[in-house]
């Protein structure tokens, strides 16, 4: 399918709005905010985001916001808030029937049949509907599966009394999770007997899903998600020729939501404008196009999966501020070869007390407006629109797969990200903040990768390497946290020191001193008195009390045979330091990471380093 290339046309449908009048609404702010008339309200008026400041509050804007958010309850498209859609797997087909009407039962709009469902047969499946009370079988949605059954499956779910089907596999999604054993061909072939069968069956059936969530999994950032969303509907487009404007009309997008409230709103706000865009250019309508988000496993912990549960229910959060029509939100054990029946239960309710108790849906786009949604969404916007440019200028998505080019992408969004976290600049609770234990319940990722596949990061995995390496060496290494001077002066550089040993699990054991060298050299000889050497002794203390003496003390407990830590220490005092045997300075936004790694690297039978 050919697309136009960029002009200097505005970036219809997303610039649908006049330019505000900032004067008036200056003028607004002022008086609202009680300042002078020459005052300026917006340093007043700001959030900060990669280091900068930008304006969070709405400008006045004229004309309907409605492109980039859900319908209006109760229209003909959409009745009610989101759908509440839950993952459903054929791991064990004699408990499919029983799975089913627990979740329908349970609450769910509808359920996405995941994973591999050639071995499920129409039997088996005929069975499971059975169980169920037929009206909640004709009330729900289902999301039916990819592959060569999907047919057969749609057949059987209309049979029993389904009336809302979705179909249609993704052609290139699939190529990025079953790697070199994809055949291009076949899976052609196989989206376009799945919509046929779509189109045959009638009735509120969508045929073409574009699924660009594997692409979030595997490290994208959203600017590269998008362009690949767009990429690969072309592909699928191309695939139906003159048909490829029915099949237009009746799209659902999925993506993966993270746990940036603004992004991930303004990414699913970002999708919707840039499909009309597309299908405008394509000269093909698109009156109705369906978002699915689901929470991403991306920010998913294999240690301390309880918390797992916060983090899919703030995804659930953006997607649903966000405009998603349907959202699923993920199991917090599922990436330890779940999901375990109460992490099913509980995926579900979360939704459910968002939706009907929190009364997220209850507002049309209730973001709309912010200044800083609106910025951020067109910035989005015209950023994926560039990145589909370049892919599509590439040969499209699945020439980018093969060659090996989108990887390579993937995996530049992926480290810029994870230096942020490595950072501890982009922030994940559980894990760079607020760190489990030793002692947090861990689980084991079951995932294979086949050849030539996409491979799923997360985001805490630099710090799980770290935790399972203090989990297995015995006795539990442990570091003496030292604080000189009162708790005034040392408060916040103490605390981010707890935080930052405990990104590792390491015990931290604290002891306070005076400011001077003789009450620091006796606190460190009591606090190791009576237990192993530590394996590292942390001094943290105020700017004001980096003088000479103190200093000193520091490159006396290093010669002693300590490994030390000296928080906070400005750069250019560093080298003079660790030339008298300083082994670390931990300090805001260097890399935490590189810090532990190099502590936990000191050999066996070192004095601080004894394990």
């Amino acid at each position: 399918m050919h697309v136009p290339p960029e002009t200097e046309a505005p970036l219809a449908p997303l610039d649908l709005f006049p330019a505000p009048d900032m004067g008036a609404w200056r003028q607004m702010a002022r008086a609202e905010l009680g300042l002078a008339p020459d005052a300026d309200p917006m340093p007043q008026l700001q959030f900060r985001r990669d280091g900068g400041a930008a304006p969070a509050l709405a400008v006045p804007r004229q004309g309907d916001t409605t492109t980039f958010a859900r319908p209006f309850a109760g229209s003909a498209d959409f009745a009610g808030t989101w759908q509440v859609l839950s993952e459903w797997e054929p791991a064990d087909r004699a408990a499919l029937g029983t799975r089913l009407e627990a979740e329908l039962v349970g609450g769910a709009s509808g359920v996405w049949m995941v994973g591999d469902w050639s071995a499920v047969s129409e039997e088996h499946l005929a069975a499971a509907l059975r169980r169920v009370a037929p009206e909640l079988v004709q009330g729900a949605v289902f999301f039916a599966a990819d592959g060569s059954a999907a047919p057969a499956l749609l057949r059987v779910l209309a049979a029993h009394g389904a009336r809302q089907l979705v179909c249609g596999a993704d052609p290139v999604a699939r190529r990025a999770r079953l790697g070199a054993a994809a055949q291009r061909t076949r899976l052609d072939a196989e989206l376009v007997q799945t919509a046929q069968v779509a189109w045959e069956l009638g009735g509120a059936v969508r045929g073409l899903v574009v699924d660009a969530s594997l692409y979030h999994e595997a490290g994208a950032g959203p600017a590269l998600e998008l362009g690949a969303l767009l990429a690969a509907l072309v592909h699928s487009l191309d695939r139906f020729g003159t048909d490829g404007a029915r099949a237009l009309d009746r799209v659902v997008l999925r993506l993966a939501v993270g746990q940036d409230l603004l992004e991930e709103c303004a990414k699913l706000r970002a999708a919707r404008g840039l499909l009309l865009r597309l299908a405008a250019q394509l000269g093909a309508p698109c009156t109705s196009p369906y978002v699915h988000a689901i929470a991403a496993r991306r920010s998913h912990s294999l240690r301390d999966p309880a918390v797992n549960l916060l983090r899919s229910g703030s995804s659930a959060v953006a997607a649903a501020l966000g405009g998603a029509d349907g959202i699923t939100a993920r199991t917090m054990d599922g990436i330890g070869g779940g999901p375990s029946p109460l992490a099913v239960r509980a995926a579900r309710c979360s939704q459910l007390v968002l939706r009907d108790e929190g009364h997220l849906g209850a507002v049309l786009d209730p973001l709309g407006g912010s200044y800083a949604l609106e910025e951020a969404t067109l910035r989005l916007a015209r950023a994926g629109w560039q990145e589909f440019q370049t892919i599509q200028a590439a040969g499209g998505l699945w020439q980018q797969l093969e060659s090996g080019d989108f990887r390579r992408r993937l995996a530049e969004d992926h480290v810029q990200r994870e230096r942020n976290l490595r950072r501890l600049k982009t922030r994940l609770t559980g894990v760079s903040v607020s760190p489990a234990g030793l002692g947090a319940t861990a689980m084991e990722s079951t995932r294979v990768v086949p050849e030539g596949a996409l491979r799923e990061v997360r985001d805490a995995e630099p710090f799980e390497r770290l935790a399972a390496r203090v989990q297995a060496t015995t006795p539990a290494p442990w570091v003496l946290l030292l604080s000189v001077g009162p708790a005034s002066e040392h408060g916040p550089r103490t605390d981010f020191c707890r935080n930052l040993y405990g990104l590792a699990a390491l015990d931290t054991v604290e002891a306070n001193a005076e400011p001077d060298a003789a009450s620091i050299s006796v606190a460190v000889e009591r606090a190791t008195a009576d237990r192993a050497a530590p394996l590292a002794v942390c001094l943290s203390m105020a700017n004001t009390r980096f003088v000479p003496e103190l200093l000193d003390a520091a490159g006396r407990l290093a010669a002693s045979g300590h490994t030390v830590h000296l928080a906070g220490l400005p750069a250019q005092q560093e080298a003079e330091l660790r030339a008298r045997g300083v082994a670390g300075f931990p300090r805001a936004g260097d890399d935490a990471v590189a810090l532990l790694e190099q502590l936990l690297d000191l050999p066996l039978g070192h004095v601080g380093g004894a394990r």
